[in-house]
C-alpha cells in the first residue's frame, strides 16, 4: 500500500504537463558553469 502511494506521488511530481520557467533554466546553466569553473581552479566546498 505504501509503495503504491509513493509511486502515485512520483507520478504526480513528474506529470506530462509539468513546466519549468526559462529564467530558472538559464540560471541553472549559469550555476553549473560557475560550479565547474570553481572546481577547475582547485576550489573547495565551503
Amino acid at each position: 500500500m505504501l509503495q503504491h502511494a509513493i509511486l502515485q506521488i512520483a507520478t504526480i511530481i513528474h506529470s506530462p504537463n509539468e513546466n519549468y520557467r526559462l529564467d530558472h533554466f538559464y540560471k541553472g546553466i549559469e550555476t553549473i558553469i560557475a560550479f565547474y569553473q570553481h572546481f577547475a581552479k582547485g576550489g573547495e566546498v565551503a
